[in-house]
């Protein structure tokens, strides 16, 4: 086998491990952002040390779209620590509303070079 198929997995993770200061790698919990499908639509629960901002969809439409994370607080959906919200199912997107989970996917606003940005981006799921 040729040297180069041995250094490939260790060059990959010096890559890696070298990218890891441009993203956010704090540990939560998974039940620090809870998504839980009720009648009118998705409660979501916020249980971290800070504000989070939020985007759901449905399952399937998640695969069709185009969106990005936003961190302005004026113009982009967020609960602040220890809140909650129900999110009205007439204001997801879903390709069958009858039987599909939401995903919502979650993130904290980071400093960054030009003021805040997302940080990593996790994913809660609200099943029916």
């Amino acid at each position: 086998m040729p040297r180069t198929a041995f250094l490939l997995p260790a060059m990959f993770a010096t890559v890696l491990n070298g990218c890891t200061g441009l993203l956010d790698f704090h540990e939560f919990q998974e039940d620090e952002f809870t998504a839980t499908w009720v009648d009118e639509g998705v409660v979501l629960r916020n249980r971290t040390g800070g504000m989070v901002f939020y985007f759901a969809v449905g399952r399937h439409m998640a695969a069709r779209i185009n969106w990005a994370p936003c961190v302005d607080r004026d113009n982009c959906p967020h609960l602040l620590s220890g809140t909650s919200d129900t999110v009205s199912s007439h204001r997801i997107s879903f390709e069958n509303p009858e039987s599909e989970p939401v995903l919502v996917y979650w993130w904290h606003a980071v400093p960054g070079s030009n003021g805040l940005r997302p940080g990593s981006i996790r994913t809660a799921i609200a099943n029916r």
